[in-house]
């Protein structure tokens, strides 16, 4: 039987409360608690995936799942986007829900949100590394990646802010469903906040009158998105006054922190997931970010797919989504490099001690992907390398790096008239430092720069192909 859009959405926004509450409980709980919880949640969903999912039945075929637990999952196979693409129709356990089926409900959300089937949500990412993947949730897996990150955002709401209880809220994302970001606006619009999605293709210009009409309580947009905002505000075009801030969906640099502050008075709140799972989010506007690792277990490793311990930088992630049991995740590759933080509490140092009253683990905030690297013969250049001289440029409100054979191309969209040789000095010899011989690179003024078509995210560095 057909439903219709309205109801499947209501059920939806009820389960998403009901998470919201139950993930906001398990904040307060301490770490023992919580990792019980997931290892029973753990055996559960592993359980169902080798009963319900032919793929996952036959790679998990003689492996005593008893034996598997959060803390060690070496005994599971992993899995990349690359076996997502290829044996789609065979990971999911809705034998209704093929690829074919999932990419033709795809292109009809052009001209609006739809449910696939009329009970499932259908994304599209890798707008990153150009891989495109297909994700399908459920209600519940929609309402606990959701639900958990505003238990978080509810959390950490400093207990005297002035905030409506139904908010306007600016989106700088992506405003086609296709994108998680999108799809998330048309559920929940006019129940949680009033959203105003303003797709970061937009002229500058219009989006500053789009905000400027709507008066926004809350900024949510990709850190990029949140700089020219703030660029327009200290200029004087920009005339909001939000509240709260918060980026997601790319990495949230010193830079844009310090002028989000200046520009409107307040810090920003940072998430950390993908359409794939939820990760974590910070103590209101602080460094570290808490794992909601009671929902997906996040193994950090290296190139080996070995854990490495805190304080060492990750190769990559391996994510086993616990609430999507429509397309079961088990130890899937997520390029990002992260940091564990060494925790001590009896330090001062907020890198070193996390506010608030989350236990659990925190990482650093990622600050990219292991394919930002750009390698030349035998020598590996860290975006930061790039990064720490084009931030030091205040009148560079964006920027694209594209590799070349002996070097680089910057593209930088400005404010105000820049020292183009001395910032190629500048950065040619970071590259010495680091062992590139004879750096050649070139600083290049532009009104804009392309934005992925379908999530509007920017992609900084680009290597050479």
């Amino acid at each position: 039987m057909q439903r219709d859009h309205e109801s499947v959405r209501t059920e939806y926004a009820g389960r998403l409360m009901q998470r919201t509450e139950e993930s906001e409980e398990r904040l307060s709980w301490s770490v023992e608690q919580r990792q019980a919880f997931t290892n029973e949640r753990l055996a559960e969903f592993l359980e169902f995936a080798r009963e319900r999912s032919p793929w996952h039945r036959k790679r998990l075929d003689g492996v005593d799942l008893s034996t598997v637990t959060a803390q060690d999952m070496s005994a599971l196979p992993t899995m990349n986007k690359h076996d997502l693409h290829e044996s789609w129709d065979a990971i999911i356990t809705d034998p209704e829900l093929t690829h074919a089926v999932a990419t033709r409900h795809l292109a009809t959300l052009k001209d609006g949100f739809s449910f696939a089937l009329d009970r499932y949500v259908v994304c599209a990412t890798g707008g990153s590394t150009g891989f495109r993947s297909v994700i399908a949730v459920d209600a519940d897996a929609f309402a606990e990646w959701v639900g958990l990150n505003m238990a978080h955002a509810r959390s950490s709401r400093p207990p005297d802010l002035d905030l409506p209880e139904v908010p306007v809220q600016g989106r700088l994302t992506a405003l086609n469903p296709v994108h998680m970001s999108g799809a998330t606006s048309a559920i929940l619009q006019g129940g949680i906040a009033t959203m105003v999605t303003v797709p970061p293709s937009t002229p500058i210009a219009d989006a500053v009158s789009i905000l400027n009409e709507a008066q926004p309580d809350v900024l949510m947009s990709y850190g990029s998105m949140l700089h020219l905002m703030a660029v327009e505000a200290l200029a004087g075009r920009l005339n909001i006054q939000p509240v709260l801030a918060a980026n997601g969906g790319e990495p949230l640099l010193p830079e844009t922190r310090e002028i989000v502050r200046d520009a409107f008075g307040i810090g920003v709140r940072n998430l950390y997931g993908s359409t794939e799972a939820y990760f974590g989010e910070s103590w209101r506007d602080s460094e570290l970010l808490h794992l909601g690792d009671d929902t997906t277990v996040i193994e950090l490793v290296d190139t080996d797919n070995q854990l490495v311990p805190p304080g060492t930088a990750s190769a990559k992630l391996l994510i086993t989504n616990l609430s999507n049991r429509l397309q079961p995740l088990i130890r899937y590759e997520i390029t990002d490099e992260v940091t564990e933080a060494i925790i001590n509490l009896d330090s001062d140092d907020p890198a070193l001690h996390p506010p608030g009253p989350w236990s659990g683990r925190w990482i650093h905030p990622p600050q990219g992907r292991n394919d930002d690297r750009f390698t030349y013969d035998d020598t590996i250049v860290h975006p930061h390398v790039f990064r720490s001289q084009l931030a030091a440029v205040p009148a560079i409100s964006e920027y694209q790096v594209t590799q070349t054979v002996d070097g680089a191309h910057i593209a930088a969209v400005v404010t105000d008239r820049i020292d183009a040789a001395t910032l190629r000095d500048a950065v040619a010899a970071e590259l010495g430092r680091v062992g590139l011989t004879n750096p050649a690179i070139e600083v290049e003024t532009v009104d804009a720069i392309e934005r992925h078509a379908e999530t509007g995210k920017l992609r900084r560095f680009i290597r050479l192909a």
